[in-house]
Order: structure tokens, then C-alpha cells, then sequence
């Protein structure tokens, strides 16, 4: 992800992503299980667009997705 990206104003606006998962049942293949679940949200997440003016403000009615670069690979 490009996390840069995520920067509106340096220093001071900032997008924060958390990411909490909750393992309900473990019967093998977690990691892989969890990595799916984190690319899959990554990829559907969306964030509102922000415009670059005096006042920074957000326009709720346009979204835009995260800034994806490339997507790794998980190999267990």
C-alpha cells in the first residue's frame, strides 16, 4: 500500500487504517485465511475523497479506493 498516499497534510491530516481480526475456530491453514481476509478488505475499502483547499473539506459523496501498489503473496 502506498502509505504516502494516505498523507492529506503532512504532519497533520492522516487516513489511520486498523485492521482487527477475531480467529473464531482454528483448524488449520490461519495464515492463510487471514491473509485473504486482509487483501479481500483491502482491495473493497474505500475511503471518502478529500478536496486540497483552504479548509480540507471531505465530499462524502465520491469515494475512492485505497491505494493499492501491488498485492503480495502469502505462501505457507
Amino acid at each position: 500500500m502506498d502509505t504516502a498516499s494516505l498523507c492529506v497534510v503532512y504532519g497533520k491530516l492522516v487516513w489511520k487504517i486498523v485492521l482487527n481480526i477475531n480467529v473464531i475456530n482454528y483448524s488449520g491453514n490461519l495464515y492463510d485465511c487471514i491473509y485473504l481476509a486482509v487483501i479481500c478488505s483491502w482491495l473493497t475499502y474505500k475511503i471518502p475523497f478529500m478536496k486540497r483547499s483552504e479548509n480540507y473539506v471531505v465530499d462524502s459523496n465520491k469515494m475512492i479506493y485505497l491505494p493499492i501498489i501491488s498485492t503480495p503473496i502469502c505462501v505457507t
